[in-house]
C-alpha cells in the first residue's frame, strides 16, 4: 500500500473521505486555535515572506498541518494548497484575529526608526501586547470627553503607554515616567501607520454623537 492509499484509508476511517472541507468547517473553532498558536509561535523575521499575503499563507500552512496532526490525519502539500482558500476565509471571518495578525505584521515591518534601547527592544518583542493595550484604551475611553479626534488619539496613546510600561516593564514610578515620555511619541507615530488607526477613528466617529 502506497502513501496515497494510506492517506485515503485513514480518511475513510475518520469518516471524512467524501467531504474533507465539511470536516474542516465543522472543526473551525479548533482550527482557529491552531492559527493563534502558529501566529504566536512564528517569528516574522524567520519566515520567507516578502508580503503580508505570503506571511498569512505561511501561518495558515503551519496551522493546517497542526490541525490535521491533532486529528491524526496525513495531508499532502497539494491538499494544503486546496484548503488554503477555505482556511483564509475562516481567518477573515474572525475579524479580530485577522486584524491582530495584520497589525503585528505591519508593526514589525514599519519603517519607523526605533533606537535600540532596552525598553524599545522590549516594545518590538511585545508588539502584540502593546496593540492589546491600545485596543483596550480606545475601547474604554469615551470620545465625548474630547474636543477632537487628535486629542482622543493622544489620550489613547498615553493610556496604552502607561499600562504597557507598568505591566510589561515595571520599575520605580520616576523610571516608568521617563520611559513613557520616551515611548509615547514613537507609539503615536506607529499607530498612524497601522490598521488599528482606522479602528480608533471609527470608534471615535461612532461614539461622538
Amino acid at each position: 500500500m502506497n502513501l496515497r492509499e494510506d492517506i485515503n484509508r485513514i480518511k475513510e476511517v475518520m469518516g471524512i473521505n467524501e467531504n474533507r472541507n465539511h470536516f474542516f468547517i465543522r472543526r473551525q473553532d479548533e482550527f482557529i486555535e491552531d492559527i493563534i498558536n502558529s501566529f504566536e509561535w512564528m517569528d516574522i523575521e524567520d519566515t520567507d515572506s516578502d508580503s503580508f499575503e505570503e506571511y498569512v499563507e505561511e501561518v495558515l500552512r503551519h496551522a493546517i498541518d497542526s490541525f490535521f496532526q491533532h486529528n491524526d490525519i496525513l495531508v499532502t502539500s497539494e491538499e494544503q494548497d486546496e484548503l488554503l482558500p477555505l482556511a483564509l476565509k475562516i481567518l477573515r471571518n474572525n475579524e479580530r484575529l485577522f486584524k491582530k495578525i495584520k497589525s503585528n505584521y505591519y508593526a514589525h515591518n514599519s519603517d519607523t526608526k526605533i533606537n535600540e534601547s532596552k525598553e524599545l527592544l522590549l516594545v518590538k518583542r511585545r508588539m502584540d501586547a502593546l496593540l492589546d493595550y491600545i485596543e483596550q484604551s480606545y475601547d474604554w475611553l469615551s470620545p465625548r470627553r474630547f474636543n477632537n479626534f487628535d486629542d482622543f488619539l493622544q489620550r489613547v496613546v498615553f493610556s496604552a503607554a502607561r499600562d504597557f510600561v507598568a505591566n510589561e516593564i515595571g520599575g520605580e514610578y520616576e523610571e516608568q515616567l521617563n520611559i513613557r515620555e520616551e515611548l509615547e511619541p514613537m507609539i503615536l507615530e506607529l499607530v498612524k501607520k497601522l490598521p488599528i488607526y482606522d479602528e480608533i477613528y471609527d470608534h471615535y466617529i461612532s461614539n461622538i454623537g
